[in-house]
């Protein structure tokens, strides 16, 4: 649990009392990159592991919420050697959403 996690709940169990506690966003932002490093190390050591399918869709939507270009990679990477994961839909979805975003004349 995180230090907003834990400080939010102690104010829930406060009876809400005193001042709600606020997001902390250089705290996530240090969580999400720890949490995409963990993940390429994932990806790249264990490239056959059946979990794999999963890791790549989780750090292309990390990076996409960091706004990189590169989560583009991982789906790409997910729908080419994983074809029959149930993360396809969805890395489809996210590399039409970037094709779009990224030509802003459509």
């Amino acid at each position: 649990m995180d230090i907003y996690e834990s400080a939010y709940e102690k104010w829930q169990k406060n009876k809400k009392n005193g001042q709600e506690p606020k997001f902390i966003q250089n705290q996530s932002l240090q969580s999400i990159n720890t949490a995409t490093q963990i993940l390429r190390n994932v990806v790249n050591q264990y490239p056959n592991h059946p979990r794999t399918p999963d890791a790549l869709y989780q750090l292309g939507f990390l990076l996409t919420e960091m706004r990189s270009d590169s989560s583009l990679l991982y789906f790409q990477r997910l729908t080419e050697r994983f074809p029959k994961s149930k993360f396809i839909p969805d890395a489809h979805l996210a590399i039409g959403e970037y094709n779009l975003s990224s030509n802003p004349d459509n």
